[in-house]
């Protein structure tokens, strides 16, 4: 949520606007000497943020109300992570403050602070030939605590969640653990009230990879993915929930496939839809630097940009002045470590700052002062090359 008033800067960002208004000096003393390309400049700039207390890719990740930054779980080398980590943004450091009972995929923050976890969770055996993950828990920040809710109806993974303008939490999609990780059009809500979940409608194509966005007027925009985990074929479909009927109705599709792409909610209440793969995985030019905007006016998509890169697995940031920071990802060939900023109104994207490491599948949230704090990820395409560091980005 963007703040609409501005908050009281930390100390370390004064310390961080002290250092930049010393550099800017110099730049300054230095053109009186020798002109500087501007064309050449970027905007904003990376700088070191602190770091995890053990490399993860692929960990879910929430803002709280307090502006602390939870991250769960990931995978690091291989191997599940269970812990709970929270970084505190006015000390720059990170946390570890408990262990979850599973490597939960899946935060959202529900309107009295506390956190759902759910997806990948705890295997429980329904038959000899039969094991779902349903359960989920609550996480307490002011505690600390874990403790037991739901469970789910169906075991899933990979699904998208988000906390709807009631309270309640729609989780959609996703892959079915106990059928080889196929795809599924079931959704679920979940009630805080009574801290269970049921099923609502069913979308109108099962899905994984995808997104879910909430729009203005509390429907959901569900768009893109992969619709089979034999053929891992993108699709460029998409569909719009409606809480109050509690039903899917598909709409027009985008421009092309989106897979493992970025879905963000404008300052208009349009959504941009940013990259990801186009093609299976194994395909030549499987990802894609299209962009589609979503115009909820007329229910229908327009292309937009292009991205300057082709990415999946980046992550995509509105920042306060209502631009969007795409960052890293990877072009099916490397990791990457640029980023750039689309410009809503113009409807283009631009070259960025080059962050401190390249990273995909890694975090990233704004914080109340305006800073992208961006951490964790994959730095290579390596066994085990995933990394604790954090850095922030300064507009």
């Amino acid at each position: 949520m963007i703040s609409t008033r501005t908050p009281p800067r930390s100390a370390l960002h004064r310390r961080r606007l002290l250092v930049l208004a010393s550099v800017s000096g110099l730049i300054v003393l230095t053109a009186l000497l020798m002109p500087i390309d501007t064309e050449a400049q970027s905007p904003g700039t990376f700088i070191p943020g602190g770091s995890m207390p053990f490399a993860s890719r692929s960990a879910a990740s929430a803002l709280l109300p307090t502006n602390t930054v939870l991250a769960m779980g990931g995978l690091d080398a291989g191997r599940t992570l269970t812990s709970m980590v929270a970084y505190n943004s006015s000390l720059n450091t990170f946390t570890t403050v408990g262990n979850a009972d599973a490597p939960y995929d899946t935060l959202v923050v529900l309107n009295n602070g506390k956190v759902l976890l759910l997806g990948r969770g705890k295997t429980v055996s329904m038959s000899p030939d039969s094991n779902v993950q349903t359960s989920a828990e609550i996480f307490d920040p002011a505690s600390g605590s874990f403790t037991t809710t739901g469970p789910l109806l169906e075991g899933l993974s990979s699904a998208a969640a988000v906390r709807l303008s009631d309270g309640r939490v729609l989780i959609a999609g996703g892959r079915i653990y106990n059928e080889s990780g196929e795809p599924t059009a079931t959704a679920e809500l979940y009630n805080p009230a009574s801290g269970t979940f049921a099923f609502t409608g069913s979308m109108a194509t099962p899905r994984y990879n995808h997104t879910a966005t909430l729009l203005r007027d509390g429907e959901v925009l569900v768009a893109g993915g992969t619709a089979s985990s034999v053929t891992g074929t993108p699709i460029a479909s998409a569909e719009l929930y409606d809480p109050i009927g509690g039903t899917f109705a598909p709409i027009g599709a985008m421009s092309a496939a989106h897979a493992n792409h970025t879905a963000t909610l404008l300052a208009d209440g349009r959504v941009l839809i940013a990259g990801g793969a186009v093609l299976p995985r194994n395909s030549k030019n499987s990802v894609t630097a299209v962009a589609d905007i979503y115009d909820p006016s007329t229910e229908t998509f327009s292309a937009t940009g292009p991205m300057l890169t082709p990415r999946e697995f980046h992550s995509a940031t509105r920042l306060d002045n209502g631009e969007v920071l795409i960052a890293g990802g990877d072009n099916a060939f490397n990791v990457l470590a640029s980023t750039e900023i689309y410009d809503p109104a113009a409807g283009t994207f631009s070259t960025a700052a080059t962050m401190v490491s390249p990273r995909e599948q890694a975090i990233a949230a704004l914080l109340s002062d305006g800073d992208v704090l961006v951490a964790g990820g994959l730095i290579r395409f390596a066994e085990g090359a995933n990394t604790a560091t954090a850095e922030l980005f300064v507009p």
